[in-house]
């Protein structure tokens, strides 16, 4: 029985790795049917193996409700159709995320399903690597132009940044088998992918990300964390604006940014447009503040003023126009919940915060600019906190 139960074990891990490099490649889910279905294995898989020790929590409750809310924005959308797909990959996400969240319930498991994010990120990184043209690279940004408009620059950029900051996040806790170096050169190649994509968005990200992550390291070695932190922000700035091939993608954008916050330049005609679309968006929120437009309705809006479909740049403003203040406030619930317990009883938590909190910190910055409820990274971040969140009140229960 125990060589068995090993046995499912394995097979649990390997359905996880299967279904992590799907979700975070999108060539490989061009057809809707193999992904859908592999999603749906993926659940049938985990629940059978894991239905004795899985339990129904908040995080559970959190999904279905925000769920519901995208489902009867279907009711008073401007076009379903466009509403349609953003449900459905809900629904492909929670295919993983909700027996995860429901049966890890031990740093160890946790650590395992992070693994498995970083080697299924290796995979893809690879895959990646062999379906563009790599001497392309620095006349054009890493993004649609160069992957067949299958794979957008904010889409690669955040998810490379996520894994860099996992791999700086935990890596003393990761026990690899492979050499610290090689785990060192991956981390340094997602840099460089983050960078190459010009994707402002992603690079925020990741300088929020080692900054936050500095601050809230083990306080014994405060200034040691920061500095590293600040050393590798520094590192970011460098190479962006000093390697040639960088700064025509990324660097002159920094520069531009960086001379529009101090001196008050005028913006570049990306962030005015952003800009503007944060005007228009308060403008619709206005007409209709507490159920939206139905979920990614943003697109239909804007098109109607300016003759282009395009998601509006920012969380706070595609979730209000989508959903309306109902909705949002569901959305966001999920990090208020963990950021109470966190204040009141962070003594629980291993190295005293738990894994991925810095970047959830961070996220909520993101989101001013970037949209992030419908990419996986960013919500498989929130599952592994709240599952750590878990661990840590179930420390605190057993200490009453």
């Amino acid at each position: 029985m125990k060589i068995f139960s090993l046995d499912l074990t394995k097979i649990q891990y390997l359905v996880v790795l299967i279904y992590l490099v799907f979700a975070i490649n999108p060539y490989l889910r061009i057809n809707s049917f193999i992904w859908y279905s592999i999603s749906l294995l993926t659940f049938i898989i985990l629940m059978f193996i894991n239905i004795n020790s899985f339990r129904l929590n908040f995080y559970h409750l959190w999904f279905i409700v925000f769920l519901l809310v995208q489902v009867l924005s279907l009711f008073w959308a401007r076009d379903v159709d466009v509403s349609l797909p953003t449900i459905m990959s809900t629904i492909s996400r929670g295919m993983l995320l909700i027996p995860i969240v429901g049966f890890v319930n031990n740093s160890i498991q946790l650590i395992k399903i992070v693994k498995l994010f970083i080697f299924a990120s290796i995979i893809n990184l690879i895959i990646l690597l062999t379906q563009i043209n790599l001497s392309s690279i620095g006349d054009i940004e890493l993004g649609v132009h160069l992957t067949g408009g299958i794979w957008a620059a904010n889409s690669i950029g955040l998810w490379a940044a996520t894994v860099v900051l996992t791999i700086f996040l935990i890596n003393s806790k990761l026990e690899w088998s492979l050499s610290s170096i090689f785990v060192v050169i991956f981390q340094f190649i997602f840099a460089i992918v983050v960078l190459i994509t010009g994707s402002r968005g992603s690079l925020l990200l990741l300088i929020l990300g080692f900054l936050f992550i500095g601050l809230n390291r083990n306080r014994k070695h405060f200034i040691f964390n920061v500095t590293k932190s600040l050393i590798l922000v520094i590192l970011l700035f460098y190479l962006s604006i000093n390697v040639p091939l960088l700064n025509g993608i990324i660097g002159f954008r920094v520069v531009n940014l960086f001379n529009n916050i101090v001196y008050g330049n005028q913006l570049d005609s990306s962030s005015q447009v952003r800009i503007q679309m944060i005007k228009y968006g308060l403008e619709w929120i206005s007409k209709s503040p507490f159920l939206g437009y139905g979920i990614n309705n943003f697109r239909i809006l804007y098109n109607q003023i300016s003759g282009i479909e395009v998601y509006s740049h920012s969380n706070y403003i595609e979730l209000l126009i989508g959903i309306g203040l109902i909705g949002t406030f569901v959305y966001y619930s999920i990090f208020v919940k963990i950021f109470k317990f966190t204040a009141k009883k962070s003594q629980f938590y291993e190295n005293g915060l738990p894994i991925y909190l810095p970047m959830l910190i961070a996220i909520l910055f993101l989101d001013i600019y970037v949209i992030t409820y419908n990419i996986f990274e960013i919500q498989f971040i929130i599952a592994i906190a709240f599952v750590s969140y878990r661990i840590a009140n179930k420390k605190y229960q057993e200490s009453i």
